[in-house]
């Protein structure tokens, strides 16, 4: 799939608002919020509804075709107003027409699911791969597909294919010797580039021969003695691979006059806006520890945009620390946790992105995650024997 728009049009917050004004206050729709995967090999998609969720193409085509109904009446609804946002003209109307557009643009009725009772009127509908779209039109275009298009971007119209024996205009069979030609044409020009990046003192090629570039052997200023073979040394020292975790944790603790040594347990939360966020532990006994608690022999040490005495001291750039110290932990299971506690500045966004470091004596692990205001999300566990 193809991504479309802009970054701020793929903020769901910021989307389901501006959907939910042209709706009267109602979400006409829910959309799902894209989450990319940690090794970015795709997106998950995530929904708060607790109730069961029902593809849109697993359905009878009777109730199908009623919730088909129901969302193409919200997307008319919602282009309607893209197209209005578009007439008054100037960047925010524009850019509310785009976020708008892109909203209801999604690869087809795979992406759309029904929760709860699905023979409800009410039932909420979630939009899942919303503002991207597929490479290719899929042949025999289906009436979701057609709505979910922009229609305002060239490259999102959806085209479908022509079968072979469709009656209309088709593309004229001389066409057909213009492509092998192309790609023939494009092979001999990556040769020919190829051919001129070869350098003067030549390529060894498998059987000990040497293609020398295009000026000839004669311009090679400092190619070696052709009885003498170049050995390149196999116990040539390496530069040993950085612990990206361990370095991440010991730049961000720099500033709090804290040390990690090896041998020590602790638990580095950072994150990049003035909002209070806080690590918490659950220890195998079951207490928690957190601020102001310390349990099975932790604690937490440093605490920026805490509240402290009464009075927050709000840093752009906060940290959080907990440490076990040396101590040997107690056998069992250990939770940590991130509390979004507090939003203190008024400018701040709802939700945050953190980092979690982990360090168990000399080994580091780092996680990422992002926090809602006043949620708490686990965000690692460890054992110890």
């Amino acid at each position: 799939m193809r991504s479309l728009g802009t970054r701020a049009d793929h903020s769901v917050f910021r989307v389901q608002r501006l959907i939910e004004q042209e709706c009267n206050g109602r979400p006409c729709f829910v959309l799902a919020e894209p989450v990319v995967q940690e090794n970015g090999a795709g997106i998950d998609w995530y929904v708060e509804i607790d109730d069961q969720i029902t593809q849109l193409t697993s359905l009878s085509s009777d109730v199908a075709d009623y919730h088909r109904r129901r969302l193409q009446l919200d997307i008319d609804r919602i282009r309607e107003a893209a197209d209005a946002y578009e007439t008054r003209g100037g960047s925010s109307g524009r850019g509310h027409a785009n976020t708008l557009r892109v909203a209801t643009t999604f690869p087809g009725e795979g992406s759309i699911w029904i929760a709860g009772d699905i023979s409800s009127p009410t039932a909420p509908i979630i939009i899942t791969g919303w503002g991207y779209e597929a490479y290719k039109a899929e042949r025999g275009i289906s009436e979701i597909t057609k709505y979910a298009a922009l229609p305002r971007t060239e490259t999102a119209v959806v085209q479908p294919a022509v079968p072979n024996d469709y009656p209309g205009e088709k593309t004229s069979v001389a066409m057909a010797w213009r492509w092998p030609l192309l790609g023939l044409l494009g092979l001999a020009l990556l040769l020919a580039s190829g051919f001129l990046l070869i350098p003067d003192c030549g390529l060894r090629m498998p059987g000990g021969s040497v293609l020398h570039g295009w000026r000839g052997e004669n311009h090679c200023v400092a190619e070696a003695p052709k009885d003498i073979p170049i050995a390149i040394p196999r116990d040539v020292a390496k530069e040993p691979p950085k612990d990206v975790a361990r370095d991440f944790a010991q730049t961000a603790l720099k500033k709090t006059g804290i040390t990690q040594n090896d041998g020590e347990t602790t638990v580095t939360l950072v994150w990049s806006n003035m909002n209070d966020l806080d690590i918490q532990a659950r220890c195998p006994d079951g207490t928690l520890v957190k601020i102001n608690a310390p349990f099975c022999g932790a604690h937490v040490d440093y605490d920026d945009n805490g509240a402290g005495s009464g009075a927050y001291h709000l840093v752009k750039n906060p940290v959080e620390h907990l440490t076990w110290g040396s101590a040997r932990l107690a056998k069992g299971k250990y939770t940590l946790y991130v509390e979004h506690y507090d939003n203190p500045a008024s400018t701040t966004r709802n939700e945050t992105d953190f980092t979690v470091i982990l360090q168990q004596g000399a080994h580091y692990k780092q996680v990422k995650g992002r926090s809602k205001y006043s949620r708490k999300v686990e965000v690692a566990t460890f054992d110890v024997p």
